[in-house]
């Protein structure tokens, strides 16, 4: 009888165990430590195309080829928006890359306490954790059209929901790193934008690693950004539709999550979009575009037209395929119209400033 209720005992505490497993990795910050990411802004610099802000258009198809009947690249309406990774230039040895900076995170992770690290220390970790998990699957199976159906070697589950590190004991997904510990843990909506999915869909994958003291100055960039792109807000079609990632954070960042979603979003809106957001009845959750966040649509080319790709100064610019080169040429316009017609100047009002550099990001 004893031997019974022990082992009832047992199984229910380690029940409590696995459900409350990501409480390890509540912050309590007691130093003032930090983690230097050079070589990590090296590759991010070499790799990371910034296309600059949204010209709020959904696109039509890409022009055929000429002379035939097929579009290269790609097809995405979203394609000018969002930043993306030149993947197609990535020689073997340096899409080994990401996973040697996976390492060496996880093991700063395990031989530190990094629960003690102040608390944008902290956030800049589980980004940069989480964004180079996405950019190693990624590249170590290029070339993939959709990210979100790769399953990582070793795993049945997809990728942001396959046990990718283990981290003092606790297998993490990139849902848990996104959901069960940074969305718990912090209450700032902002920290969803430190976060790249690898899609289209995503915010900005960043030319510059985050950092404790750039954590919060870069969040509210890349809210402006995300919050005035139609991967954020779209009303092309009538009805507004809001990006999937606000609905990952029902219940968390945002609770009830219509009423302080729509506060969220008239923070960073410029003013066409604020019009959007107080004209909608209602705010739906769209459809997420899948599409990779490189330039070549996930397929690989043969590089074939030296001549055609001269326009880009050479260097890295004259190794990229076909598609990559038109895509780079359509951003390129798109960013000359914004100069020409827009300015671009987006209005912070009074009482909702975004934070400098160094604040704390809660």
């Amino acid at each position: 009888m004893i031997s019974l209720l022990l082992l009832a005992l047992c199984f229910d505490q380690a029940s409590g165990q696995d459900r409350d497993r990501l409480e390890l990795f509540e912050p309590r910050p007691t130093n003032s430590r930090d983690i230097d990411y050079t070589v990590f802004n090296e590759f991010l610099e070499t790799y990371v195309l910034n296309t600059g802000p949204s010209l709020r258009k959904r696109l039509g198809p890409p022009p055929k080829v000429t002379g035939t009947n097929t579009r290269r690249g790609h097809h995405s309406p979203y394609r000018l928006e969002g930043n993306k990774i030149v993947f197609s230039l990535m020689a073997v040895p340096e899409r080994g890359l990401p996973r040697e900076y996976v390492d060496t995170l996880v093991k700063i992770a395990n031989q530190t306490d990094l629960q003690a690290f102040p608390r944008n220390e902290q956030l800049a970790f589980w980004f940069n954790l989480h964004n180079m998990l996405v950019i190693r699957e990624l590249a170590e199976n290029y070339p993939v059209p959709r990210p979100g159906a790769i399953k990582p070697k070793g795993n049945r589950e997809r990728l942001h929901q396959a046990k990718l590190v283990t981290i003092r004991g606790v297998d993490l997904s990139l849902e848990d790193i996104r959901i069960g510990i940074v969305y718990r843990y912090w209450t700032d909506p902002r920290v969803m934008y430190g976060f790249f999915h690898g899609d289209i869909a995503s915010p900005n994958i960043r030319s510059e690693a985050w950092s404790g003291r750039n954590v919060s100055r870069h969040l509210s960039e890349n809210a402006t950004e995300f919050v005035n792109s139609l991967r954020g807000i779209n009303d092309t079609f009538g009805s507004v539709r809001v990006s999937p990632i606000y609905k990952e954070a029902d219940g968390t960042l945002f609770d009830p999550w219509e009423p302080s979603l729509r506060q969220h979003l008239m923070r960073f809106a410029d003013a066409e979009v604020r019009l959007v957001v107080s004209g909608a009845e209602r705010l739906r959750v769209g459809n997420r575009e899948t599409a990779i966040a490189d330039l070549a649509g996930g397929y690989r080319e043969v590089v074939n037209s030296p001549i055609q790709m001269a326009e880009f100064g050479g260097g890295l610019a004259t190794k990229l395929p076909p598609s990559a080169v038109d895509l780079r040429r359509e951003i390129y316009r798109k960013n000359v119209e914004l100069y020409q017609t827009r300015g671009r100047v987006v209005i912070v009002d009074e009482g909702s400033e975004v934070s400098s550099e160094g604040d704390k990001v809660e």
